[in-house]
C-alpha cells in the first residue's frame, strides 16, 4: 500500500504545497502513487528550480527602461513575508535566495523606499531582529523623505528608540500627519501628546486628523476653544464643525451651524445637525420645516437628492434617538424619483424593508405619508394599527383606528378592532359598546359586528343585553351563525327548551342549505338531545340532516359517534362506510374507521387479535384515497408496533415533509426511545409547522414537564398562549365543552395536558 509523505497528510492527500517568495501561493494538484512518494524529494528540487528560472523571467520583465532604475512591486514581497514560516531546510534556502534579491534591488535603487521595508522584514521573519533593525535605519538614511521607512523603523524598535527615530522623522518630513500622529501615540503621558500635537498643528495648521485626535485629549471646556479655531483653520470640515456644535449651548450651537452651512453648503449633514437640535431642545414645530429648506438649498447648489441615502440617514436619526428627525426626512424624501402611478406599491415595498431592517420609525413615518395620499385604502390603516399594535402602544393603535373609521366606515374589520382594543387593552366596555353602535350606523346588516358585541356582552357577563343583540341580529341579520349563537348562548345559560326551539327555527329556515354552519345546526340539535338522554331523537336528527348535508363530514362523525356511545358498533361501522363512499378523501372519516375498529371487540381466528390488522388496513386504505393526509400518516406511526415504529417515521417524513400531525408523532417516538434531544427538536418543529394544532402544544408541555425546566415550562406556555391554537382532536373535547367555553388558552393547554396526554 502507498505511503504518503507528511506534506500530503497536511493537505489531504490532494495537494502539495510548494514554499514561495512571490506575493501569492501556489499549489500542485493531484494524488500519491507508491512510484511518485520515492522521487517526491527529486520532483521538489525540480520544480523549486523551475520557479526559480520563472521568477527571473519575471524580474527581467519587471525592468523599467529608466536607467538607473529597476521595477519590482514591494507589495508582492511584504504580502508574502506577512505569513512566512520557516519550516524547512528549503524555507533557509528561500530566505537565503530572498535576501540576495532585495539586496540587489536596495543596491541599485537605494531610493526605493519599499526594498529597504521588504528586507527589513525578510529580516525580521527570519529571527534576525537587530538586522532588521540595522537595515531600516539605513533605509532612513537613504530615504529620509519616505514616511513608510520611517514608520516602519518606529515599529521594529522600542518605545524610547521609536520616539527618538519619529523625533529625527518629523524634522525630515515636518507635514506628514502620520508621523506626527505616531509620534504622538509613542508618547505615554498625556501632556507630552497633547505638546506634540500642539506642534504638529502649528506646522500642520489644515489637517482635520491632527485636530480630531488633539480635540480628543481636552475637557469639553478646552475641547471647545480648540475646536473654534480649528474651525477657522479648516472651514470647509463638516467634522470639526459638527464637533464643535455639540460642545455649545443650544443659542450658540445654532450660530456654529449656520455659519457652518455658509462654508459647507452642499454637506447635509448640517441640516440634519440642525434638525436634530431643535428636536433636542423640544422645537419639534421646525424640525420639518428645516428639512424642507436643506433640500431646496441643496438643490440650489445643484446636489443631487438621493432618495436612497437621505432614507438610510433617517434611520440613522431613528438609531440616534432622533424620531422626529427621521420622520422629518421620510416625509421629504419618500416621493422623490417615484412615477405617480407607482407610489402605493413603492411606498409599501419601502415599508416592509425597513420593517425587516428593525427600523421601527422610518416604516410608521412611511404609513403616515400614505394615509395622507390613500386615505380611503382600509388596508393600509389596518397594516399601520398592526404596527402600532406590535411595535408601538395601545393608545397609538385606538388613536390610528379612531381615524381610520372615519375615513373608511364601511371597513368592519378596522371597526372591530378599535372595539376589540377599547375592549380588551383600555378595559372600557362603555366606549367599546359605543364604537359598535356606531359602527352599526354605517354597517348594519354585518354579521361580524352583531356577534362581535354579543361576543363583548357575553364575557362582561352581560347576558341579557347579548340575548336582546342576538334577537335583533337576527331580525336584522338573519344568518345561520347568528342563529347558531343564539343556540349556544342559550345552552350557556341552561336553558335547554329554549336552546332546542331556536335550533329548531334555525333548522326550519337553513337545514337544507349546503353550509357549514347548516351542519353545525343539526349536529347542535343532536347533541341537545344527547344531552336530554333521548337517544332515538338524537339518531333521528342526525339521519335527517345527512339527507340533506351528505357532503357534511362533522355530521356523519357526530352520527357514528352517538352509535357508538349507544354500544351499537355495526351500526357506527356501518355509518362511516356510507359516509367514506358519500366523502371518499376525508381523513377524518378514515381515521374515525380506524380508531372504531382498534377499540371494537372482534373474535381471533387462531389466536390472533385481529383489530390492529384491521386498523393498519384502514389507514392504508385511506392514505391510497388521502396520500397527503399527515392525520393518517402519523396514526399509522402510533398504532404500529415499537420494533417497525421507526421506519414507519421515516417513510412518513419523506411523504410529508413539513406536517405538525407527523412532527408530533415522530417526537413522541423519540420520547418513547428515551432520546430527549431528538425529541425536543422534533417538537420544536412541530409547534412550528403547525401552531393551530393545540394536541402538538399539549404533548409538547407533557413532555417538558417530564424532561425540562420550569423556565422552559413556561416558555412552552406563553408560545401556545400566543399562538392561540383553536383545533385539535384532545384540544377541542376541552374547548368545545359547555362549562368551559370561557377558558382561557392556558387553562385549556393546562385541561388537556392533565387529562388527555399520558407520559410515555
Amino acid at each position: 500500500m502507498a505511503s504518503v509523505d507528511e506534506v500530503e497528510k497536511m493537505y489531504g492527500g490532494f495537494e502539495t504545497r510548494l514554499p514561495l517568495s512571490s506575493g501569492t501561493q501556489t499549489s500542485i494538484g493531484g494524488t500519491v502513487t507508491g512510484s511518485q512518494t520515492s522521487q517526491s524529494l527529486t520532483d521538489l528540487t525540480q520544480l523549486g528550480r523551475a520557479r526559480d528560472r520563472h521568477l527571473g523571467i519575471q524580474l527581467d520583465k519587471m525592468a523599467d527602461n529608466v536607467e538607473g532604475q529597476t521595477v519590482v512591486d514591494p507589495k508582492g514581497y511584504l504580502t508574502d513575508l506577512t505569513s512566512f514560516h520557516i519550516t524547512s531546510d528549503t524555507d533557509v534556502s528561500d530566505i537565503r535566495k530572498a535576501r540576495q534579491l532585495l539586496s540587489s534591488v536596495i543596491s541599485s535603487n537605494p531610493k526605493h523606499s519599499p526594498g529597504w521595508i521588504a528586507a527589513a522584514r525578510l529580516e525580521e521573519c527570519a529571527g534576525k531582529i537587530q538586522s532588521a533593525r540595522n537595515l531600516i535605519l539605513r533605509g532612513t538614511d537613504a530615504c529620509p523623505h519616505s514616511q513608510d521607512v520611517w514608520l516602519e523603523a518606529a515599529r521594529l524598535h522600542d518605545r524610547t528608540e521609536a520616539k527618538s527615530i519619529l523625533a529625527r522623522a518629523v524634522r525630515q518630513i515636518p507635514k506628514s500627519v502620520k508621523l506626527w500622529t505616531k509620534a504622538a501615540q509613542m508618547e505615554e503621558d498625556v501632556r507630552c501628546k497633547k505638546a506634540v500635537l500642539r506642534r504638529a498643528l502649528e506646522i500642520i495648521p489644515n489637517s482635520v486628523a491632527l485636530w480630531k485626535a488633539a480635540v480628543e485629549l481636552e475637557s469639553p471646556n478646552d475641547a471647545r476653544i480648540m475646536l473654534s479655531r480649528a474651525v477657522e483653520c479648516v472651514p470647509d470640515s463638516v467634522v470639526l464643525w459638527l464637533a464643535l456644535a455639540r460642545l455649545e449651548s443650544y443659542e450658540n450651537a445654532k450660530k456654529v451651524l449656520n455659519n457652518a452651512r455658509k462654508h459647507c453648503p452642499t454637506d447635509p449633514a448640517i441640516f440634519i445637525a440642525a434638525a436634530k437640535l431643535e428636536e433636542k431642545h423640544g422645537q419639534l414645530a421646525i424640525v420639518d420645516n428645516i428639512i424642507k429648506k436643506a433640500l431646496k438649498a441643496l438643490e440650489y447648489h445643484k446636489v443631487v437628492i438621493d432618495r436612497e441615502q437621505w432614507m438610510s440617514e433617517a434611520a440613522k436619526c431613528e438609531n440616534s434617538g432622533f424620531p422626529k428627525t427621521c420622520q422629518g426626512i421620510v416625509k421629504a424624501v419618500i416621493g422623490i424619483d417615484v412615477e405617480k402611478e407607482d407610489r402605493k406599491d413603492r411606498y409599501l415595498t419601502d415599508a416592509r424593508d425597513w420593517l425587516k431592517k428593525g427600523q421601527i420609525e422610518v416604516t410608521r413615518a412611511i404609513y403616515a405619508h400614505m394615509l395622507l395620499e390613500f386615505q380611503d385604502r382600509w388596508r393600509l390603516w389596518w397594516d399601520a394599527a398592526m404596527l402600532e399594535k406590535k411595535h408601538g402602544n395601545s393608545d397609538a393603535c385606538i388613536d390610528i383606528l379612531t381615524k381610520a373609521v372615519k375615513q373608511c366606515n364601511k371597513a368592519v374589520k378596522l371597526w372591530l378592532l378599535l372595539a376589540k382594543e377599547v375592549w380588551r387593552t383600555q378595559k372600557n366596555v362603555a366606549k367599546a359598546r359605543e364604537i359598535l353602535k356606531e359602527a352599526f350606523e354605517h354597517n348594519g346588516t354585518s354579521e361580524a359586528l352583531w356577534l362581535a358585541a354579543v361576543k363583548m356582552e357575553s364575557e362582561s357577563g352581560q347576558f341579557d343585553e347579548a340575548r336582546n343583540i342576538l334577537a335583533s341580529a337576527r331580525k336584522k341579520c338573519n344568518t345561520p351563525k347568528v342563529w347558531m349563537k343564539s343556540a349556544m348562548l342559550e345552552r350557556q345559560l341552561g336553558n335547554s327548551s329554549d336552546e332546542k326551539a331556536l335550533l329548531d327555527e334555525a333548522l326550519t329556515l337553513f337545514g337544507s342549505q349546503l353550509c357549514k354552519e347548516s351542519g353545525k345546526l343539526w349536529m347542535m340539535r343532536a347533541q341537545a338531545s344527547e344531552r336530554a338522554c333521548d337517544w332515538s331523537e338524537a339518531r333521528l336528527i342526525c339521519q335527517k340532516g345527512i339527507k340533506y348535508l351528505s357532503n357534511c363530514v362533522s355530521l356523519w362523525l357526530e352520527y357514528a359517534r352517538i352509535e357508538c356511545a349507544q354500544n351499537r358498533i355495526s351500526k357506527a361501522r356501518s355509518v362511516l362506510e356510507t359516509a367514506r363512499l358519500k366523502n371518499p378523501t376525508s381523513e377524518e372519516l378514515w381515521l374515525a374507521a380506524a380508531e372504531l375498529e382498534l377499540n371494537a371487540d372482534h373474535s381471533s381466528i387462531n389466536g390472533v387479535d385481529r383489530r390492529l390488522e384491521i386498523a393498519k388496513s384502514l389507514v392504508a386504505k385511506g392514505l391510497q384515497n388521502c396520500p397527503n393526509s399527515g392525520r393518517l400518516l402519523a396514526y399509522g406511526i402510533r398504532i404500529e408496533p415499537m420494533a417497525t415504529k421507526k421506519g414507519k417515521c421515516v417513510l412518513a417524513i419523506k411523504a410529508l415533509k413539513n406536517d405538525v400531525h407527523v412532527f408530533t408523532e415522530v417526537a413522541r417516538f423519540f420520547w418513547q426511545c428515551r432520546k430527549i434531544k431528538q425529541a425536543k427538536d422534533w417538537f420544536e418543529r412541530a409547534v412550528a409547522a403547525g401552531p393551530d394544532w393545540g394536541d402538538a402544544w399539549a404533548h409538547y408541555l407533557k413532555f417538558i414537564q417530564q424532561y425540562g425546566t420550569p423556565q422552559q415550562q413556561k416558555d412552552v406556555i406563553e408560545r401556545c398562549v400566543s399562538a392561540n391554537p383553536k383545533h385539535g382532536q384532545m384540544w377541542t373535547k376541552v374547548s368545545k365543552r359547555i362549562e368551559q367555553e370561557s377558558l382561557t388558552t392556558e387553562d385549556i393547554l393546562s385541561s388537556v395536558t392533565k387529562q388527555h396526554i399520558e407520559s410515555v
